[in-house]
């Protein structure tokens, strides 16, 4: 690409992105030379990426590691409760696509932190582990985390008794018996274990005592196989319409089921999509419910299309956009992760995942500004975006791509090695665009490409938006470099938005420039976030 005569207009020199452009950056996993982000950044990204797949250059092992140390780095700096509040936002907002991380953090802090941020993240329990498998799992944390960190402070002190008595307490009975009956145990703990444990005070107030035992007597029945699930064990064993007629009656789901080998009759998962299944369990079994045939009924197929298709109850229940991708990729497939099930996909269905995709993000008001958006088509794009297992880097560059594309006028770039157009339109199918992505020849990585194509053509852009992992190295100008050489030779204050798809702790953003800004990935309110800060309002 010839920017020789632009690149003139600029006094600028020319340093690969093989070599440093200033003290403040470092190499990344491909040895190229970017900025680090600051810890609290880190954490976020860490949060709401997590780090369970593999990055293309760095073990998963590796890549968890260094993140956990960023979080006891900022404990060590005396900002636990500042952690806190930041695992407990992203929690309530629905911005993480699993718990798992966030609930890793808060068990950090209620181990490790001083004082205050052991105080902070037992209160901070119930906005975060907002069922009883999410407890199952933090307490489970707090005891893994004695002997890896050589912790000498009691799993089960006076304040970690008292958080877990008012998980409880704090409920109706109702509600405890729903979660001890649809979660009777988790991660080697049950409900019978954490209260025994708990013990609360004895001076406590006696109306408090007696939901206590309620709650003790609905664990004890559930690990006893009692309660609901005895119920609905004994209608199993009479017949499938009885089962049926429970189910109805008492809205069951299909955790409430004790018997696995009934949970292979289609009847009972027609009755639980009649009756309302959760929608994050509608979405974690369409694959089964495709495979018993269910899809093929006019009626489950409405009940269920409709449901994906429904914004208010996707955000009612906190179904995360990557939750639906993730969903959208694997029914796609036909299989699961394992390959133990497999179905025909249903285009109905297929179409609803992705409408609801879209609609699982925040309402985004368009903002009128011109953007140009470079897509990564690099090799390691292909691999699994950080904390996903079916949904690789490209997929999810594809789908936030979609997702600007019909919010703003966007121009759409391929790039890897050298730019390549991809026109998009707000009525592409994302499985359309992931597929001419992946036919696009892959090389290195050169994130300043959509800067320079633009220098050269001298296109009026607003907003660059670079959808990458990070792991830029080729080319002979930096990324960040490019940007400047663009609004100096164009006279526009141009801004750089750089989403990453992996959780390391790099960017190819300048963290001392106002106008560039680094976002987590697929975060659900990353496409409100990019409206605002391309309009000035951030």
């Amino acid at each position: 690409m010839d920017t020789g005569s632009e690149v003139a207009q600029v006094e600028c020199t020319d340093v690969p992105q093989s070599e440093p452009i200033s003290e403040d950056q470092v190499p990344n996993n491909a040895g190229g030379f970017v900025y680090t982000i600051d810890d609290f950044s880190r954490l976020k990204r860490f949060v709401i990426l997590g780090s369970n797949a593999n990055n293309y250059y760095v073990s998963s092992k590796d890549l968890g590691l260094e993140n956990c140390e960023c979080v006891l780095k900022l404990l060590a700096e005396g900002h636990g409760v500042r952690v806190v509040e930041e695992v407990t936002r992203i929690s309530r907002e629905g911005r993480a696509p699993r718990q798992s991380t966030g609930i890793m953090v808060l068990a950090i802090c209620a181990r490790l932190g001083d004082l205050a941020t052991r105080r902070a993240a037992l209160a901070a329990l119930p906005a975060v582990c907002r069922t009883a498998s999410t407890l199952f799992e933090l307490v489970q944390r707090c005891k893994e985390l004695g002997p890896v960190v050589r912790a000498t402070r009691a799993s089960w002190g006076r304040s970690m008794r008292r958080a877990i008595a008012l998980w409880y307490l704090e409920k109706s009975s109702a509600a405890v018996a729903y979660q001890a009956t649809k979660y009777s145990q988790r991660c080697g703990w049950s409900h019978v274990d954490l209260l025994r444990l708990a013990h609360p005070d004895p001076e406590e107030h006696a109306a408090k005592r007696h939901k206590l035992r309620l709650a003790a007597a609905a664990a004890a029945a559930a690990g006893q196989g009692g309660g609901a699930t005895a119920a609905i064990e004994a209608a199993c064993a009479a017949a499938i319409e009885q089962a049926v007629s429970l189910i109805r009656r008492h809205r069951f789901g299909h955790e409430h089921v004790g018997d696995t080998a009934l949970l292979r009759a289609p009847e009972l998962w027609a009755a639980f999509l009649e009756v309302g299944m959760p929608l994050t369990a509608l979405v974690r079994n369409l694959g089964r419910m495709t495979q018993m045939g269910l899809m093929e009924r006019p009626d489950c197929l409405e009940a269920v299309t409709r449901r994906l298709r429904d914004g208010r109850a996707l955000a009612a229940a906190r179904v995360h956009p990557m939750t639906l991708l993730e969903a959208m990729c694997t029914y796609r497939a036909g299989a699961g992760a394992r390959g133990v099930t497999s179905w025909k996909a249903k285009a109905e269905v297929k179409q609803a995942l992705e409408e609801g995709f879209y609609l699982s993000f925040k309402n985004v008001t368009p903002t009128g500004q011109r953007y140009l958006i470079g897509m990564d088509v690099s090799g390691s794009m292909c691999c699994a975006c950080a904390g996903m297992t079916s949904v690789t880097s490209r997929e999810a560059a594809a789908a936030m791509a979609m997702t600007l594309v019909r919010t703003d006028p966007c121009k759409t770039m391929a790039f890897s090695h050298q730019l390549v157009p991809l026109e998009l339109q707000p009525n592409h199918r994302l499985e359309e665009v992931v597929s001419r992505a992946a036919a696009i020849p892959m090389g290195g990585t050169d994130c300043a490409l959509p800067m320079l194509y633009a220098l050269e053509r001298k296109l009026p852009v607003d907003v660059f938006v670079v959808l990458t992992d990070n792991e830029t190295w080729f080319g002979k100008v930096h990324p960040s470099e490019a940007l400047k050489r663009y609004r100096a030779a164009m006279g526009l204050p141009a801004k750089l938005v750089v989403l990453a798809f992996s959780a390391t702790n790099f960017s190819i953003a300048d963290p001392r420039d106002a106008g560039m800004l680094d976002v987590a990935g697929l975060d659900s309110a990353v496409p409100q976030i990019v409206a605002d800060f391309a309009a000035g309002r951030v």
